[in-house]
Formats: structure tokens, C-alpha cells, sequence
């Protein structure tokens, strides 16, 4: 008989800081394989996530360890945008390379070592990769791109959770969310991105200058349809203003480079 993995791909969004607290309490064949099952809960972190996702994850491993379900596995390739810098590159929505840099690959590497270092291969194993895609954003189902790994989405099948069930769930036992992406996302709108780093000066003039590095190799290199460092002028100007509201992250769902199920869960 195959060893039975369960990676849960952990972005500490809300649905997937919801996913593995909901299967251990709600699962049955989660809690029926309990003993024989390997469970690894894995975030892995470019390191440019937003604030309150780093003081989220404090709370999330102490509630993990506290109810005696496995950790939460934090693994980095480094900085992501320290990376793109010194190469003079701008993740785009055309080109979004980013995600499966810093987050499919380095999964499937710590996959990969787990395996070697407990004297297993693939062929002893049977791999499900759990994403955290709610029935309400079905759309971005995808089968994995590896035959070594199976995707599935509880969610939308086995607990048939909306995002906003997530939410409740979360509510419900006090645990803190936010939505994970990282403070450069070009999948934020401009203000959203500005507000992220407005009151963090060197960050700030960190991603101006990234700009600037790129748009000296391709002119059209942009984070959005402006020059940011314009933009951030502009927000500085209006952000004492009434009419400088807080608007949401906003996510093309439609567009492919979106459906990989690791970000913004």
C-alpha cells in the first residue's frame, strides 16, 4: 500500500488558513486516516507579504500547536523582490512567472527532499496537494501540471465552503485573517499597493526604484498603466482627502496566470 500524503498548499489567506482547521474538524477521512496519513501544512513565503499576514502567522501556530494538529512548514526561496530587482524584472499579468517561482517550485522542492529524506520515492507515495479554492471561485480549478501530484479542492466538494463561510469559520473561533498577496501585487489596484507601504518610507522608495531599474532596460516595463513613483505622489497628495477611500485587492479571476490556487487564499 502507497504512504498517503496530504500537502495543503498554504498561502495564510483566508481560505487557506480556514482549509486545514475545517478538514481536521469536519473531514471524515482525514480523521479516518489520521494515523497512517503524512500531513504537511506548507506556506511558502516570498517574504513580501503584507504585515498583518507575518502577525497572523504567529497566532495560527500557536492555535495549531495548541489543539495538536500539525505545524504550519514555512519555506522561502528568499526575497522576491529583491530578486526581480537585481535582475531588473517586473512580474506582470502577461508574464506572471512569480508565483511559480516562489511558491509551486519551492513546494515541489521541500516535496522532493521530505521524500528523499525518509528513503521514499514516488512510487511509494500517493500525493494530494489540497488548495483552498471556495465553491464560489470554482472557476480557478485546475488539475496539477506534475502526475506525481493530485490536486483537490475540498472546498468546493467535500465541505462545500463559500468565502465567506471561511470567514465565519475563522470568526467563530476567534482566529485572525487577511488576504495574502504580496504589498506589490500587481493583481492589487495602485492605491491598494500604496496604502501597503505608505507608511514605510524605505519600502516605499525601494519599489520606485525597482520600477525605475526595469523601465531602464524595456521603457514599457510598469507595474500598472502609470509610472508608480507618479502614482505615490498623486496618493500622497489626496491621502488627507475624503474622497481617498480604501479599495479593495482587486483579482482577475478570468485571466489563466490567476488560477493557480497559491495566491490570494
Amino acid at each position: 500500500m502507497k504512504q498517503k500524503i496530504i500537502v495543503i498548499a498554504d498561502g495564510q489567506g483566508v481560505q487557506s488558513k480556514c482549509l486545514p482547521i475545517a478538514l481536521y474538524e469536519k473531514h471524515p477521512d482525514l480523521r479516518e486516516y489520521w494515523d497512517n496519513t503524512i500531513i504537511l501544512d506548507l506556506f511558502a513565503d516570498t517574504q513580501d507579504e503584507e504585515d498583518d499576514i507575518y502577525k497572523d502567522i504567529v497566532f495560527y501556530q500557536r492555535y495549531l500547536q495548541e489543539h495538536n494538529y500539525p505545524p504550519l512548514i514555512i519555506l522561502s526561496r528568499g526575497s522576491l523582490s529583491q530578486e526581480y530587482y537585481e535582475q531588473g524584472i517586473i512580474p506582470t499579468r502577461q508574464f506572471r512567472h512569480c508565483t511559480d517561482k516562489f511558491k509551486i517550485r519551492v513546494i515541489r522542492k521541500y516535496i522532493r527532499s521530505y521524500l528523499e529524506e525518509n528513503n521514499l520515492t514516488l512510487k511509494d507515495v500517493d500525493i494530494r496537494m489540497l488548495i483552498g479554492i471556495t465553491i464560489d471561485e470554482s472557476i480557478r480549478i485546475r488539475d496539477s501540471e506534475v502526475q506525481w501530484i493530485k490536486n483537490e479542492f475540498p472546498f468546493c466538494y467535500e465541505l462545500k465552503f463559500t468565502r465567506k463561510d471561511c470567514e465565519k469559520f475563522l470568526d467563530d473561533r476567534n482566529i485572525p485573517y487577511h488576504k495574502s498577496g504580496c504589498d506589490h501585487c500587481v493583481f492589487k489596484n495602485a492605491k491598494k499597493v500604496y496604502k501597503s507601504v505608505a507608511h514605510k518610507p524605505k519600502r516605499k522608495q525601494f519599489i520606485i526604484n525597482w520600477e525605475k531599474k526595469a523601465r531602464a532596460k524595456n521603457s514599457k516595463m510598469l507595474f500598472f498603466t502609470a509610472p508608480i513613483e507618479k502614482l505615490f505622489s498623486k496618493f500622497d497628495r489626496q491621502k488627507k482627502l475624503p474622497e481617498f477611500i480604501e479599495l479593495d485587492i482587486e483579482i482577475d479571476i478570468q485571466s489563466e496566470e490567476c488560477d493557480t490556487g497559491y495566491c490570494f487564499l
